[in-house]
């Protein structure tokens, strides 16, 4: 099986990328303040990257709002944080972390019902909203729209903007990341892109986006955004994920990490009642 390597030491962050689930190896674990680690001295978090902006690599560090919530978890436990770069398709199903891979999954990842099989949730940390996205002159007032004009769509597969747009009986094109899925766009592969609204505005900072697509509407996807922990095996992991999340939205340090890598925080985010 081919393998994928790259490593990159920054700033306390250990990132490794590995397309195999099974041939990435890693060392050997520890508990500390009750809770097991897969790895001694380190909190091993799985994303998919890159995917701004919640988790990408920006000057040689791998940086982003995920990243920074996970980080506070790995400050709690005394732990350096080390990240490790997989396919979305074993993040959403709890294969690493049933694998031991990983501690926690980090990656922008929805709850949903079907992912609540797989894996163990924490508290929920960002509402998820849609965009739908097209080329400057190009006007759709719905998902239905872009559906009886056949207009040709693309997606992230196995995220919420597939599903939302499989719902709608749209059978899109599926790209592995965010960036073919962009460059599909550019290259009018498809002429519309359902994506994660935080996404969409990293792009569209870019003027050479900015000029050529605009969002022509939002959709609540009716979902938040969650940490994954192993399903039954991590109680108190689980937990302290969760007062950390707590206690950055009661100190102000979540709303200051919103607005570094998001913007303004809506009422919901930004209240400690939302977790």
């Amino acid at each position: 099986m081919l393998r994928r390597w790259s490593t990159l030491l920054c700033a306390g962050v250990l990132v490794v990328g590995c397309g195999s689930v099974v041939g990435c190896g890693s060392a050997r674990g520890e508990v500390v303040a009750g809770v097991p680690l897969v790895a001694a001295g380190r909190l091993t978090t799985c994303t998919n990257l890159p995917y701004p902006p919640f988790e990408y690599e920006k000057d040689r560090r791998v940086v982003g709002f995920d990243i920074d919530i996970t980080g506070l978890v790995a400050k709690r436990l005394g732990v350096r944080q080390r990240v490790v770069d997989f396919p979305f398709e074993v993040l959403k199903t709890g294969t690493v972390l049933n694998a031991e891979r990983c501690d926690i999954v980090a990656a922008a990842l929805a709850v949903t019902r079907d992912r609540e099989r797989y894996v163990d949730f924490s508290a929920p940390y960002f509402r998820a909203v849609l965009c739908v996205v097209v080329h400057r002159g190009t006007r759709v007032s719905s998902l239905a729209d872009v559906r009886h004009r056949q207009l040709r769509v693309g997606v992230q597969s196995g995220t919420t903007g597939a599903d939302h747009t499989l719902a709608a009986g749209i059978d899109p094109r599926a790209y592995a990341t965010v960036d073919g899925q962009l460059d599909a766009l550019r290259s009018g592969r498809v002429e519309v892109l359902v994506q994660d609204c935080p996404a969409v505005s990293t792009w569209l900072k870019d003027p050479r986006h900015a000029t050529a697509f605009t969002t022509a509407l939002t959709i609540d996807a009716e979902q938040d955004y969650a940490f994954a922990v192993r399903q039954g095996g991590r109680p108190g992991l689980r937990r302290l994920i969760d007062e950390v999340i707590a206690a950055a939205r009661r100190d102000g340090t979540y709303e200051r990490l919103y607005r570094k890598w998001i913007g303004v925080p809506p009422a919901r985010a930004a209240s400690p009642e939302a977790a």
